[in-house]
């Protein structure tokens, strides 16, 4: 299971690893993408140390200290002290230890609103089936989705080689897994996605984020969602056309973690790859051969 960015330099101006040591004072990270007029996703995480709150991630749509935690099904949190505001470069983030613990390393993903790569979108329930706009205006590769309101609802993930029948669950180990009821068993447009009259999804009153991805194997494009059946040697070749500078990726078929490598923290073929993991509070590990 893959989503991957990377192609062509335009990227740089919507999409961003950045890594930075905690100071345990206020900072702002300039990393080139213009979230305060065109929007987007901040993901942050420890990478030497292991906190409850572990990959903590705000977007535009929400505002910022609005704080969600990949790693748990808690309802978002107003955050102070965390990210601070989203700038014409970049974003600036508080002294809170979750995010500026002094001496600490840490890792920020940014990906910027762009047609055919990446949106943000929220929603209120109605309990009903309905669609939801978005701007993609291309194929939709994956969906995260998380109920913001209140705690006990895990992120659903929708993927485009998975199908509209069920999901996975970022906050989990579980492979992919039946459930019609969250995307009432229809695919994604360019212009909508479907949710159903599900507490999930769509419950009455309720509230909700979704992160969109693109899938987009164009020779120039920023982004590819996939998936491959491993090689029974020592290494499977996926060919993307392009470098990928970030790589999410998890088992389908079977229970495992999700797993992010990227290439300012490091991807080197016969080489340890330093790993994080959205399911989990851990600090970042080394894995040899991942990639």
């Amino acid at each position: 299971q893959l989503e991957v960015t990377g192609g062509t330099a335009e990227v740089a101006q919507n999409f961003s690893t950045t890594l930075y040591t905690g100071t345990g004072a206020t900072n702002s990270i300039d990393n080139g993408v213009d979230l305060a007029n065109d929007g987007g996703l901040v993901w942050i995480k420890g990478r030497t140390f292991t906190d409850p709150l572990a990959h903590m991630l705000w977007d535009t749509e929400r505002g910022p200290l609005k704080a969600l935690f990949s790693n748990t099904t808690d309802a978002e949190y107003n955050f102070s002290n965390t990210l601070t505001s989203f700038n014409a470069s970049g974003f600036s983030i508080g002294l809170g230890g979750a995010v500026s613990s002094s001496g600490e390393d840490f890792v920020s993903w940014t990906f910027k609103k762009e047609p055919s790569f990446f949106d943000v979108v929220t929603w209120t329930g109605n309990d009903a089936v309905r669609q939801i706009p978005h701007n993609l205006g291309s194929t939709v590769g994956m969906i995260i989705v998380k109920r913001t309101d209140t705690s006990g609802y895990n992120w659903y993930v929708y993927h485009t080689s998975n199908g509209a029948s069920g999901a996975m669950a970022l906050d989990t180990t579980n492979a992919f897994f039946a459930y019609t009821a969250l995307w009432n068993n229809t695919a994604p447009t360019s212009t909508h996605f479907t949710v159903g009259n599900n507490a999930n999804v769509n419950e009455n009153g309720a509230t909700y984020v979704a992160y969109l991805f693109a899938h987009d194997d164009a020779a120039d494009g920023l982004i590819q969602c996939g998936s491959f059946v491993p090689s029974l040697t020592w290494q499977s070749v996926i060919d993307l056309g392009w470098k990928p500078q970030w790589i999410m990726y998890k088992k389908a078929t079977s229970t495992g973690d999700w797993n992010i490598v990227d290439t300012i923290r490091g991807i080197v073929t016969g080489a340890a790859d330093p790993t994080l993991f959205p399911n989990k509070t851990d600090a970042e590990v080394n894995y040899i051969d991942s990639f």
